[in-house]
């Protein structure tokens, strides 16, 4: 049961960061797009 958690909240600890590390790509993109203007 435990490992089961365990494993679930891995898997979303994975998701999360996919989502916070393709956030910052993107910022980092419209950041050099307005600095090119």
């Amino acid at each position: 049961m435990l490992s089961i958690v365990l494993f679930e909240l891995n898997k979303f600890n994975n998701y999360l960061f996919d989502i916070i590390f393709l956030f910052g790509y993107i910022l980092i993109e419209i950041y050099k797009i307005k600095r090119k203007r």
